[in-house]
């Protein structure tokens, strides 16, 4: 903030996919959440979102997936069996891809115009989180059985 450098906020589905900007199938990226859940989203070739970020069991958000899709993101290997079984018409990404790139950073930032600096929008900016952290659930589990 005091050299006035403007921030531009990406989701880390969103930058996996843009791995694959121009891939000829849509890109599902799938993170592994642990605890038997993915991240997950999908969005087109071009990078429209369809079907929003959330956090869910990989076998239901596969059920949602109608066209052939490139996966990037750890979450395959994690689940493959589960992927397979689903019997979608899938390929995986290449292994670098499968990493949030510093050069996909840059193109993103080239794609959209990179916003101005702005202290309020930065001040008020807070991380997305899909799920709630293993604490947060477990204190509210407390506050309810009291």
């Amino acid at each position: 903030m005091a050299h006035k450098i403007p921030l531009l906020p990406v989701n880390t589905l969103e930058l996996l996919a843009y791995n694959l900007f121009g891939s000829s199938r849509q890109i599902l990226p799938l993170i592994d959440a642990k605890m038997q859940e993915v991240y997950a989203a999908l969005y087109s070739s071009h990078l429209e979102q369809l079907i929003s970020p959330q956090n869910i069991n990989p076998a239901d958000f596969l059920k949602k997936i109608s066209e052939p899709v490139i996966i990037v993101g750890d979450g395959l290997e994690s689940y493959r069996e589960i992927i397979e079984s689903s019997r979608i018409d899938f390929v995986p990404a290449l292994p670098h891809q499968n990493i949030p790139l510093a050069s996909t950073l840059i193109s993103i930032a080239l794609r959209n115009s990179i916003p101005d600096y702005n202290f309020d929008q930065i001040s008020e900016l807070e991380p997305f989180y899909l799920r709630k952290s293993q604490a947060e659930i477990a204190k509210e589990k407390n506050r309810e059985n009291k």
